[in-house]
């Protein structure tokens, strides 16, 4: 019975350890081509596009704060 509730944690763990990278890999995959996308066919910048994405935590105003806000952590936390 010892055997069984060893194989059921590391089952667990594997799968959490493949669901984890899952989505790592899904997240750059998607800041990847969300950046060639915004770029190629809305004819913007991979700046704006991020600020935008701040703009949800931050408010409207991380649309104006130029490229610190898209990169940089400045913002108190």
């Amino acid at each position: 019975m010892s055997n069984e509730v060893v194989s059921f944690a590391s089952t667990n763990r594997d799968i959490v350890s493949r669901l984890v990278r899952a989505g790592l890999v899904t997240g750059v995959i998607d800041a990847i081509f969300s950046s060639v996308l915004v770029t190629v066919f809305y004819h913007s910048t991979v700046t704006r596009l991020w600020q935008g994405v701040a703009s949800v935590l931050l408010g409207k105003e991380a649309l104006n704060g130029g490229t610190t806000t898209a990169t940089d952590r400045s913002f108190g936390w």
